[in-house]
């Protein structure tokens, strides 16, 4: 069938070989399964979460004697460790040499799950085998820390990005502070966000405004309103349209007032809001 899809110009993709892979599972070809694995690799197809997902399924179905079998929904809440372990020496077996993308894939898997203890013997896998993590690695377990109300080890991971000269996505920094806020931990919030403004996000407006409309979004307006004047004081200069926002009262109490501008409409005394 795949060479009759290349004949006539239709490439298969990464759904054409899940359903594959998924399809020799069912039948109890788990070699020929490999073999797609090894031909989707070959053909420079990454898999993905649901590839592995896939195989996981089928492998925990295989070791089944009279239980039900499960599907990949229910997968990730009831496989062990030891089951993906089991896949990654199959896979290098059958020459698929588990690589950063598998392990993403696989953390990302126990992290959608909220087990955060499977996905750090995962990382600790990863590295003995001399892959380090990246933003991608780093973001599924942020979000699950923060999931978890296990915000220490979320920010921990954001400083690891960043000692890594690079930049954590816009999603961790928004999830970790709203989730902070959520349990009334004002103080590392504006910590995180403080970090945020040293960072190389320090004069993306699209930046502040996704968080403080996630702030605003969970109900912490005035928690926006101090992260805003923090914005000010650490020489960031919000834009006019941020401060257009404000003046809608999108975020703020009643008592904020907005000052007419000189030049280009206005400009906002939050000094004086905050201490309100």
């Amino acid at each position: 069938m795949m060479v009759e899809m290349k004949t006539e110009g239709v490439l298969p993709d990464v759904l054409t070989y899940n359903t594959l892979i998924d399809g020799y599972g069912h039948m109890g070809y788990m070699d020929r399964a490999f073999h797609v694995l090894k031909q989707m690799i070959d053909e420079s197809l990454e898999p993905n979460y649901w590839t592995y997902s896939i195989f996981l399924k089928h492998l925990f179905n295989r070791n089944l004697l009279d239980a039900i079998a499960v599907d990949i929904v229910d997968v990730w809440k009831l496989i062990k460790v030891d089951f993906v372990l089991d896949l990654l020496e199959e896979m290098a077996q059958h020459n698929c040499k588990p690589r950063l993308n598998t392990y993403n894939a696989l953390i990302y898997g126990f992290c959608r799950a909220y087990r955060l203890e499977e996905s750090y013997q995962l990382l600790s896998c990863m590295k003995e085998e001399g892959l380090s993590p990246n933003e991608e690695t780093y973001t599924s377990l942020i979000s699950c820390c923060c999931n978890l109300k296990r915000f220490t080890e979320a920010s921990r991971f954001i400083d690891a990005i960043v000692e890594c000269g690079s930049l954590p996505y816009l999603s961790s920094y928004r999830l970790l502070i709203c989730g902070l806020c959520d349990e009334e931990m004002f103080e590392e919030a504006k910590i995180v966000f403080c970090k945020l403004t040293r960072s190389g996000f320090n004069h993306d407006e699209i930046v502040w405004e996704v968080i403080l409309d996630g702030l605003h979004r969970k109900g912490h307006g005035n928690v926006s309103l101090e992260l805003l004047s923090t914005l000010e004081e650490s020489n960031c200069c919000p834009s006019d349209q941020t401060y257009a926002m404000v003046d809608k009262g999108r975020w703020l109490k009643p008592s904020y007032v907005l000052e007419p501008g000189l030049s280009n409409g206005f400009h906002c005394n939050l000094t004086k809001a905050c201490a309100v």
